[in-house]
């Protein structure tokens, strides 16, 4: 026999329909939709036939047909797979010329059409289709998803809300044939996604979770559930949606555990890799309640929490004067390129950076590493060695003073030991300030004279009291101000 969708899901023609779901969990595990797209929609394709009994029917009957349509199935089966619509298609055309009254042949030719974006055809051959057989709830839903994919693509908020409309009344009728398809359910919430109306969508949901009797909660609901959730911020609920999944699950099925661990880390990895991290982070947690023991899921989740910690560690240390401002500014640095911000002249100011380390008080520099492992440990993971590197630098005693020149270059050092380096904007303002008047008369060169034999002194005496260098910073930065 050729190729067909019981080879696709690989179980035997007798299967059951808790058999046939199962297979289905195994195969998109094994040919996940993110990977294998084209595979996954024949996969899907196979389970959506072969669960509805009247759609299961008619495809059986298609397959007692011998001769030509089984060979031109076979190369159906195999195009479809490999995602070739166009080729599937022309094959199908031949198939219902020969066998006119086998709807499953109409019915995958429907699905071709849909995949081609062909979307009048799709929907006269479903509407055929239902007209032929209105019980048949497969047609119904079909046709519903011509609807919702042109909704889908839709940019007006308007024609989608249309379009969400015109798929909901299919969908609603596919319900009444078949009450205890959840897969139904979802797409009638995917509709109401469609005109952001969040409330009905999870409504919709919450009839579908039960909606095979004495069957547990199902997991495709549960697990689009979370997708709302996340759409809204509402990331507390994909927890507790978890805990829901995990309990619904098979005692002892490991696959059905991997499937789900699965399902939410592919989910959380596209947000990781557009660099979402606040919103990745839930879904990595959720896949971890699933398969523990996964350590790339693991490495994965830790980081995204350290970025996202980092992320508020560096609120804290926006008011922490113990930080140097150089330090602070390459923790930033850091930050926009662990979230994939666009930076101007990028090269540049990272240069700009490390001058200002180099040339500001190294003791300082050193203090301030140190500090940032202990108190900031998730700034300084977004990159340790750099950090080290610098430390190591500046506990180099060839590096002591500024800018390795032992503390004798004419800096303003009480301004400079309040703000950590010589780069700031206010020790410029107080720098220029001494070139352009005070250097330019006597009384002004006495004062820097006097400065100078003092000044050292005090800075060091601020540099080690935290609460002295807030108080200086708070009123030379006031004074700055005032400078002409």
């Amino acid at each position: 026999m050729a190729a067909d969708y019981y080879s696709v899901l690989e179980v035997k023609q007798n299967a059951t329909a808790e058999e046939i779901k199962k297979a289905y969990f195994r195969q998109v595990r094994k040919h996940p939709p993110e990977k294998e797209p084209e595979l996954f929609m024949t996969i899907r394709a196979a389970y959506d036939t072969l669960s509805d009994p009247k759609a299961r029917k008619n495809y059986d009957d298609m397959q007692k047909h011998g001769g030509e349509v089984q060979e031109l199935m076979a190369e159906v089966d195999q195009f479809m797979k490999d995602g070739k619509w166009d080729q599937a298609s022309k094959k199908l055309k031949k198939v219902v010329v020969l066998a006119p009254s086998t709807e499953a042949a109409w019915n995958l030719l429907g699905i071709c059409f849909l995949r081609l974006q062909q979307y009048d055809r799709a929907e006269q051959t479903f509407t055929d289709l239902v007209k032929r057989s209105p019980d048949v709830a497969l047609y119904r839903s079909n046709l519903g998803h011509v609807f919702l994919e042109q909704g889908d693509r839709a940019k007006e908020d308007r024609d989608r809300s249309d379009w969400g409309r015109r798929a909901r009344e299919h969908f609603r009728k596919a319900v009444e044939l078949e009450p205890f398809n959840p897969d139904t359910y979802i797409s009638i919430a995917r509709t109401y996604q469609l005109q952001r109306d969040y409330e009905n969508a999870l409504a919709w949901c919450e009839r579908g979770v039960t909606a095979t009797p004495n069957a547990p909660p199902d997991f495709e609901v549960l697990f689009y559930m979370c997708e709302i959730y996340l759409i809204q911020g509402q990331t507390d609920m994909i927890d507790k949606t978890a805990k829901r999944i995990m309990a619904s699950l098979p005692a002892g099925n490991d696959d059905a555990r991997k499937y789900a661990a699965m399902r939410f880390a592919q989910f959380a990895l596209e947000l990781y890799k557009a660099k979402i991290y606040v919103l990745a982070e839930p879904l990595f947690k959720a896949a971890l309640k699933f398969d523990p023991h996964n350590e790339d899921i693991r490495v994965l989740a830790e980081y995204t929490t350290s970025t996202i910690a980092a992320d508020k560690e560096f609120t804290a240390m926006k008011e922490d004067y113990q930080i140097v401002e150089p330090i602070r500014g390459l923790v930033i640095y850091y930050l926009a390129d662990v979230y994939g911000e666009k930076i101007d002249n990028k090269q540049q100011i990272f240069d700009n950076i490390i001058t200002e380390i180099t040339q500001a008080y190294q003791p300082d520099i050193a203090s301030s590493v140190r500090r940032l492992r202990k108190v900031y440990p998730n700034s300084y993971k977004l990159n340790p060695e750099a950090f080290d590197k610098i430390l190591e630098m500046a506990e180099n005693p060839a590096y002591q003073g500024y800018g390795g020149y032992g503390g004798e270059e004419p800096y303003c050092f009480i301004v400079t030991a309040t703000f950590g380096t010589p780069q700031s904007r206010e020790v410029q303002r107080f720098r220029d300030f001494r070139d352009q008047y005070l250097l330019n008369n006597p009384l002004g060169r006495w004062f820097v004279a006097t400065y100078y034999r003092f000044a050292p002194y005090l800075a060091d005496f601020i540099r080690t009291r935290p609460w002295l260098k807030r108080l200086c910073a708070t009123l030379l930065g006031f004074l700055a101000k005032f400078l002409p």
